[in-house]
Parts: structure tokens; sequence; C-alpha cells
């Protein structure tokens, strides 16, 4: 995998867009665990209460991931 400072301006600009795809997509699956969980069975487990609990830092790693990638791209192009 090449380092964000040896990838020119288009690899950078496909490789945020498909990343705040995954980004978007793992956002949507967590809270729709979140609802099934939560909100539609009330009397589920604590093992299955602790599930969307389970992805967040998944997604928290990703969301620094595409913020480093954005400020790589921003600064390339001022």
């Amino acid at each position: 995998m090449k380092k964000l400072a040896e990838m020119n301006l288009v690899e950078l600009k496909k490789k945020f867009k498909s990343r705040r795809f995954i980004t978007g997509l793992l956002v949507a699956i967590i809270t729709g665990i979140f609802l099934v969980v939560f909100i539609f069975k009330t009397g589920s487990s604590t093992s299955s209460k602790i599930l969307p609990f389970a992805f967040l830092p998944m997604l928290i790693i990703q969301i620094f991931q595409d913020y480093k990638l954005y400020k790589e791209l921003k600064s390339r192009q001022e």
C-alpha cells in the first residue's frame, strides 16, 4: 500500500471517494444493528446489546483515517 505522500491527486480522490462510501456503509450497518437490538427487540439479551458498541472502535478508526486522507487532499489542492 502506498503512503499518502507518494500518491498523486487522482489516486487520492479515488481513495477518498471509496473510503467515504465504506464509512457511510459502516454507519448504516451500525445504525441498523442499534435499531434492531434496542428499538424492535426490547427483550433481547445483554450480549446482543453489546454488539453495536463492539463495532464503534472500527468506525472511529475509519473516520480518523478518512480525516487524514481529507487533510492530505486539501493540502494538495491549495
